[in-house]
């Protein structure tokens, strides 16, 4: 980050914040500005414009709203998961993320439906299931008639799946230190509740994402 830029912001900010009544202080200014960015953000903008700083909740040509900041942010961070991962991952039995958590996913919910297994790890069909074909041709996993239905096959991790899972796990753990290094404790909590919001509400999603197109999600949004 460019030291100066950010202290001719800061500058900026303290005298907009000057010509408020709040106590002069630290503590005081914090609150004000995290208001400012969260009730407030095309005041703040208008402050910090002429830096280009990409604060405003609106989108226009020379700015970047908060949806586009927040999707452009987590595609970047999805990229980077990826990369760790793939230096995590034993590539001669588990060649991509997908394959991992296909494995991970049975070695804690054992007996699923292919069909199951899929809409657990939120993929479609085909993809998940050339995952599962790799994982059989690996034998990392079994399939077995269900006792009940004989046309539908269900799936249970092999002990050599457990042990390649088992020997994974450390190293994924390591990836997942990697990636939240830069938080502090208080920080991962909030990043986590909010992850956990946007999370739910896709999960709860699911079918009516795959069924929708982009128009009309939009509009079911706005009218929640």
């Amino acid at each position: 980050m460019d030291k100066y830029k950010l202290i001719n912001q800061l500058i900026k900010l303290v005298d907009a914040y000057d010509k408020h009544d709040e106590g002069q202080n630290l503590e005081h200014f914090s609150v004000w500005l995290i208001s400012m960015i969260i009730q407030s953000p095309e005041q703040l903008s208008t402050h910090l414009h002429e830096y280009d700083f990409p604060i405003s909740a609106n989108s226009d040509h020379s700015s970047i709203n908060y949806d586009q900041q927040i999707s452009r942010m987590l595609s970047n961070l999805a990229k980077f998961l990826k990369l760790y991962t793939k230096k995590a991952l034993d590539v001669k039995f588990l060649p991509a993320t997908d394959d991992f958590g296909f494995l991970a996913t049975l070695s804690h919910r054992p007996n699923l439906s292919k069909a199951e297994l899929i809409r657990m790890n939120y993929m479609e069909t085909p993809s998940g299931t050339e995952v599962i074909k790799r994982l059989l041709r690996k034998e990392l996993i079994e399939e077995y008639n269900d006792t009940q239905d004989k046309r539908t096959k269900r799936l249970k991790i092999t002990e050599k799946g457990r042990e390649v899972i088992h020997s994974t796990f450390p190293e994924m753990f390591k990836v997942a230190q990697i990636v939240c290094a830069s938080l502090s404790d208080i920080e991962k909590t909030q990043l986590l509740l909010l992850l956990k919001k946007m999370d739910e509400h896709h999960r709860e999603n699911f079918r009516n994402i795959k069924e929708s197109s982009l128009n009309h999600l939009i509009a079911s949004y706005q009218d929640a």
